[in-house]
């Protein structure tokens, strides 16, 4: 990229500084018109590997200890018996 005189969008390295190696992926890749001709795209983020630091500081104190997959006080656990649980309908 140096080569051609562009850089990384800053949000990018963010994203992929947040999470442990291939914790983060990028694609669908687009040049937003309305919004100054930047560069978009979809970007998904595995959770489970948000790095500690940034874990506490997007999730809170309260989730930095807690096991992937154990669910909160505050969240109703969904059995593998009700697949609609916790749904409106």
């Amino acid at each position: 990229l140096a080569d051609q005189n562009l850089t990384i969008p800053l949000l990018f390295m963010h994203y992929s500084q947040a999470t442990s190696k291939d914790g983060v992926s990028f694609s669908a890749f687009n040049v937003d018109p309305a919004f100054g001709d930047c560069v978009d795209a979809f970007v998904m983020a595995d959770l489970t590997r948000l790095l500690p630091k940034k874990k506490r500081r997007y999730l809170g104190e309260a989730w930095q200890h807690r096991p992937v997959n154990q669910t909160s006080q505050e969240e109703p656990a969904l059995s593998p018996e009700a697949p609609n649980a916790g749904t409106n309908r």
